[in-house]
């Protein structure tokens, strides 16, 4: 099954936008005739693996890439006043839609069996019919390394979703639990993954307060929290702690901490210790891999095994994969590599599932690895560009960025207009190297000595050659003519030099 297109009437900063999240069709959507029509690209070919599906939203900040993946993974449809959306499963067109008057919701539905021989279709919404269920028959998954998100499950369009979202509203350290739990999962099973570093084989597991040994100190926070914990996470908990403390020799019993190799450790220590901190509100230990990980390793690991974890769960085999900005957090290298490991990785796991990946991107290092027809670019309405449209609503470009992205190299997709309109020089260079100029031409400016040698350093320091010899010759035509043109002899005879080589 796959996400083929959305139409959104209005939510948040998106106002009648459609968007084709299938390489394989280009459909538009009328809202004045309710028609629908799909054309099929018979030029794409995919270059993933068969099972995986990906698609990258990208635009720059407060375009609409994070509303479009809260719609397709909550569907709150208290605030949607309308959308439609196609599916396609095996030789059948889904066509699922939602109206919103008040607060009472119409969903409607209809399957079009497909003709193998016909490249064009016209649906018409109007001949819908009312459903009285939820979508069942895939799932949705999403996944934020920076954003709070709250998953809508009650009003959800799609029975079936499961929020990856680093943060809880509650508690942060609950997300480090989850996050270690995964990880040791992940190793335990031996799972298939080409890793940027070395993966961590021991873990260690210590007490918060250090008055007493990890032992005591536990036994004292469970018996200060007794009422608030149910006996069997209590007992299952303590348990595996006694386990845990019998590995070490009793010399050891005064230590604040306890070591284990990861493939050792009792898996019900992790799984009761979360239960025990939701129902107290509290956690009392600390959790560190070893070797340690960098911060940036760390995302790398836990993301991973986020989705791991979570894909191995689900039950449907059709999955569409929401992830915001998931490389966002990596060394500019890693998010190069960031598309092979996430659909090696993913093939090499989960065989007997398809996954349509939606990404959201601010980065160009992404699209290299895609083709045009797998990227959504996203703008922001300009004032008085369309007058159903206010300031600031997200616009779908229809033809996105002209140039082919797929192999392209980063930065001829950088200098794309798309990404950096006003260049690709940093703002504050930018602005330093323009006042200098200014200086350069007025015939105001007589500096003193000290300001002169400090524009002469500054012009020195510039990385572009090109740019930093037409300063210089501003400067020396306004400051020290005699200087430039001993420095063109020296250039000069340093030339002739080289010529006589060549006699």
């Amino acid at each position: 099954m796959e996400l083929v297109y959305l139409w959104v009437e209005e939510y948040k900063n998106i106002k009648e936008q459609g968007f084709n999240f299938s390489p394989r069709f280009k459909c538009n959507y009328n809202p004045d005739t309710k028609e629908l029509t799909i054309d099929e690209n018979d030029d794409y070919v995919s270059i993933f693996p068969e099972n995986i599906n990906i698609t990258v939203i990208v635009g720059e900040n407060g375009s609409g890439k994070s509303n479009l993946l809260e719609i397709l993974f909550s569907g709150n449809l208290f605030v949607i006043k309308h959308f439609c959306m196609l599916i396609k499963k095996d030789t059948k067109y889904i066509l699922y839609s939602v109206s919103i008057e008040t607060n009472e919701s119409t969903k409607k539905f209809k399957e079009y069996t497909i003709d193998s021989n016909v490249k064009h279709y016209s649906f018409n919404l109007g001949e819908l019919e009312t459903l009285s269920d939820n979508i069942k028959d895939f799932s949705t998954i999403f996944y934020s390394t920076s954003t709070l998100v709250k998953a809508i499950r009650e009003n959800s369009y799609i029975k079936n979703t499961h929020n990856l979202a680093l943060f809880e509203n509650q508690y942060y350290h609950n997300y480090k639990i989850q996050q270690t739990q995964n990880v040791i999962a992940m190793i335990k099973n031996n799972v298939i993954f080409e890793q940027l570093f070395e993966l961590p084989k021991m873990f260690t597991i210590s007490s918060k307060t250090k008055d007493k040994n990890i032992y005591e100190n536990i036994m004292l926070h469970i018996n200060n929290k007794s009422d608030l914990i149910d006996k069997t996470t209590r007992d299952k908990f303590l348990l595996a702690c006694k386990k845990l403390s019998s590995k070490h020799r009793e010399s050891e019993k005064h230590l604040q901490f306890w070591g284990s190799n990861i493939n050792d450790l009792h898996e019900n220590f992790i799984n009761y210790y979360q239960k025990i901190v939701e129902q107290t509100k509290s956690d009392f230990l600390f959790f560190e891999f070893h070797p340690n990980l960098s911060t940036g390793q760390e995302t790398y690991l836990y993301q991973f095994a986020s989705f791991y974890n979570a894909l191995k769960k689900e039950i449907n085999n059709d999955i569409v994969f929401c992830i915001d900005e998931g490389e966002s957090t990596m060394h500019p290298n890693w998010q190069r590599q960031y598309i092979k490991y996430l659909t090696d990785f993913l093939s090499s796991n989960f065989t007997d599932k398809n996954i349509q990946i939606i990404l959201t991107s601010h980065s160009p290092f992404l699209l290299s690895d895609l083709q045009k027809e797998n990227v959504i670019f996203l703008e922001k309405y300009k004032k008085d560009e369309d007058k159903n449209q206010k300031e600031g609503n997200c616009k779908v470009l229809k033809d996105g960025i002209k140039k082919q992205t797929f192999g392209a190299n980063i930065h001829t997709l950088l200098s794309d207009g798309f990404f950096m309109s006003d260049g690709l020089m940093g703002e504050f260079a930018k602005q330093t190297i323009n006042k200098i100029i200014e200086d350069l031409k007025n015939d105001n400016y007589k500096p003193q000595k000290e300001e002169k040698e400090r524009v002469f350093k500054i012009i020195q320091t510039i990385g572009e050659p090109f740019l930093k010899q037409k300063l210089l010759d501003m400067y020396y035509k306004k400051f020290d003519k005699e200087a430039r043109k001993k420095e063109l002899e020296k250039e000069k005879a340093r030339i002739e030099e080289e010529l006589k080589k060549y006699d």
